[in-house]
């Protein structure tokens, strides 16, 4: 992703959607705990280094340094650069003063939603944009627009009371805790994620085989 186009998705997805939780959280509390932290330089120094150690993975299985990344292994590596990047600063946190452990469930999970949804808004971007290597089902490509327009991502149905999105999100702050972020796992779960919105909304969409082993999930 060049830098105009990383420009782009900051100015249009990534920030606004920090902006928008840092506000919520600080009304949910009534005070000024939260904070934006305006870092493109680094954020997209991160997204690269991400997006080339997948690249290097992806090397033993196809022998290419210059592989182009789809739009899943693009989210993915978009995810886990923000997730490091903490673009949101909570100015609560603070070590015990017994010298006790800082309780991770006193951790807040706001940089996670910021990575989780500019992932999936970046991924849905892409949805329209990027069909040259996939074969669609007539009207797939219209109607797929009008379900994004209207209605956004859709995903599987909570289960024991927890949203699918929820355990997204906290999945990957234990992740990141352990420092076990995994872009290749990620990179599938946003490829099943796509594929469950088609058959929700009942359209085909398959790769073309002549494009199957270079942007295969």
């Amino acid at each position: 992703m060049t830098r105009d186009k990383f420009i782009e998705i900051y100015d249009c997805v990534i920030k606004p959607t920090a902006m928008q939780i840092v506000n919520i959280r600080n009304t949910e509390i009534n005070k000024s705990n939260f904070s934006f932290c305006d870092n493109f330089g680094g954020l997209y120094e991160r997204y690269l280094l991400r997006k080339n150690s997948l690249r290097i993975i992806l090397k033993k299985d196809t022998d290419r340094l210059d592989q182009i990344l789809d739009r899943h292994k693009v989210s993915a590596s978009l995810v886990v650069a923000i997730s490091e990047s903490r673009l949101i600063s909570d100015n609560s946190v603070n070590e015990p003063d017994d010298g006790g452990w800082y309780d991770i469930h006193s951790a807040h999970r706001v940089n996670e939603q910021v990575a989780f949804w500019s992932g999936v808004s970046t991924m849905m971007m892409y949805m329209t944009t990027e069909c040259e290597h996939y074969l669609y089902s007539e009207g797939a490509i219209e109607k797929i627009k009008r379900e994004l327009e209207a209605n956004g991502m859709i995903f599987p149905p909570p289960l024991n009371g927890m949203r699918y999105e929820d355990s997204a999100i906290r999945g990957l702050f234990y992740s990141g805790s352990f420092y076990c972020e995994n872009p290749i796992l990620l990179a599938n779960t946003f490829f099943w994620m796509e594929q469950y919105f088609y058959k929700h909304i009942g359209v085909e969409v398959s790769v073309k085989q002549d494009k199957r082993e270079s942007i295969h999930p």
